[in-house]
């Protein structure tokens, strides 16, 4: 019964390994996937990450948002969009849509806020429809994007395959040292 005992624990060091290199890998695709996907002609996803507490309890600050291209028309009071506000992305609610002739227009306020934006925004300043929020993992996006972060996870996928590595070399010499008679 002894003897299971190290190969079970090494088969699940080794299962945690590969576990933590798949996240680790995950957790890199992730950062970088916005520049791989998005496309605002196509409806394609856009990621981002909460900035502020204007549209907090639902989106705290930190949270990594998905939001995804949108015909204006698709849009309705309640819809929480994303806009460009002077190059300034804002994620607020609309709350109406104004009757004016031509140009569709949107009343959006921050669920955190007192008041409505104080500007109405045309079509062409919608970004996207938001299709999902993840509460705080644009921390850890935000973090990986930076160079030390890219460093961190390089140094973590290494030192994760070295130890591996080592696993597996034990493993071996100890499988060779079985065979050797004394």
């Amino acid at each position: 019964m002894s003897v299971s005992k190290p190969k079970n624990k090494h088969r699940i060091v080794s299962w945690l390994c590969n576990l933590a290199l798949l996240i680790a890998f995950g957790l890199l695709l992730l950062t970088g996937i916005n520049r791989l996907f998005y496309n605002q002609a196509s409806g394609t996803l856009s990621f981002r990450v909460v900035q502020s507490g204007s549209m907090a309890p639902r989106m705290p600050v930190g949270s990594l948002i998905v939001t995804r291209s949108v015909d204006p028309h698709e849009i309705r009071p309640g819809d929480i969009i994303s806009t460009n506000v002077d190059g300034t992305v804002l994620t607020h609610r609309v709350v109406a849509i104004p009757k004016r002739s031509g140009d569709i227009r949107f009343e959006t306020k921050g669920d955190a806020n007192t008041y409505e934006d104080t500007r109405l925004t045309s079509c062409a300043n919608v970004l996207g429809k938001l299709m999902l929020v993840i509460p705080y993992l644009g921390y850890v996006a935000l973090f990986f994007q930076q160079p030390a972060g890219w460093a961190f996870a390089a140094s973590v996928l290494i030192g994760l395959w070295l130890l591996r590595q080592i696993i597996i070399l034990a493993q071996k010499e100890k499988k060779d040292h079985e065979k050797v008679p004394y």
